[in-house]
């Protein structure tokens, strides 16, 4: 039992002698977080699934904050996805446009909704 213990002393020492993997953190790509003109406070997701067909539908509401004056148009990832409507928080109709990645939503200058 004591060279056992011992054993296990000696194999735990020299595994602590050796060297650690070296991270040249300088070497890792850049991550750079992308600029927004909004803050999103509140996202609230309803989604519903057909399994049978193997879809779903949903809608996503978003309370987002502008970040800076004459914020008249946002954009959202969106890939993937099929949109079909966007609507203001008054249930009118916005002007948007789906690209391969984005959904980007045009606010006109009556907008009720800010």
């Amino acid at each position: 039992m004591k060279k056992s213990i011992w054993l296990l002393i000696i194999v735990l020492t020299f595994s602590l002698a050796l060297p650690a993997q070296r991270i040249d953190v300088y070497k890792r790509p850049l991550k750079y977080e992308r600029s927004h003109d909004y803050d999103a406070k509140h996202y609230r997701i309803k989604l519903s699934f057909d399994l049978d067909k193997k879809v779903f539908n949903g809608e996503n509401r978003i309370t987002l904050s502008p970040l800076k004056d004459g914020f008249n148009e946002c954009r959202l990832d969106a890939e993937e996805i099929v949109v079909t409507s966007v609507l203001d928080n008054y249930d009118g109709p916005l002007e948007f446009k789906q690209t391969g990645r984005f959904l980007i939503i045009s606010f006109y200058a009556g907008n009720r909704s800010f």
